[in-house]
């Protein structure tokens, strides 16, 4: 019995100077999200420095101090950094008082326009910074406006390859009624 629970654990060690990833389960973490969509949350952050060895199984890391978490984790939350450059950091993501996310936009990727019942409105997908490219949601533009007035978006935009600009088409619906109904 002892063997094959052996089989699933490591023997790992950090030493001061060294780069981890620190895992961070955002359902258990309040402190972390607060969003709608958690289990879609990043499961590592960082890389961050090891500042020391707590005891046998706990380190001390370089956290930022706007973070509110507490700076000593158990080993198994930790992963080593593999890498030969300085690491980026991907920070843990700053939080308002209420608990949501402080997210600003990067970089509009694209623009497009969506039916919202009988109106026509425009959206942008944005790129948030300190998020992947991936991880770009679309928004409508005048709420993107009202909620940043400080952000200039003619400046943000960023189009790789070249548009399809053409006029809209509206189109109206015809209802023809089946003559075969109307006795």
């Amino acid at each position: 019995m002892k063997q094959v629970a052996d089989k699933k654990r490591r023997d790992v060690e950090f030493f001061p100077g060294d780069f981890v990833y620190l895992k961070l389960q955002p359902y258990r973490q309040q402190s972390i999200s607060k969003g709608a969509f958690q289990k879609l949350a990043f499961r590592f952050y960082g890389p961050y420095l090891v500042e020391e060895k707590i005891g046998k199984l706990a380190y001390r890391l370089q956290l930022p101090a706007e973070s509110r978490v507490h700076p000593v984790f158990h080993v198994s939350l930790l992963k080593k950094y593999v890498g030969d450059a300085a690491p980026i950091s991907s920070d843990i993501p700053q939080l308002t008082d209420d608990g949501y996310f402080v997210f600003e936009p990067a970089t509009i990727l694209d623009t497009r326009w969506v039916r919202l019942g009988k109106r026509f409105t425009e959206e942008s997908l944005v790129q948030w910074k300190h998020l992947l490219k991936e991880d770009a949601t679309w928004e409508v533009t005048a709420d993107l406006s009202a909620r940043f007035p400080h952000l200039n978006l003619e400046d943000k935009v960023h189009f790789e390859g070249e548009g399809t600009d053409r006029p809209l088409r509206h189109t109206s619906r015809v209802i023809i009624k089946n003559r075969k109904y109307l006795d």
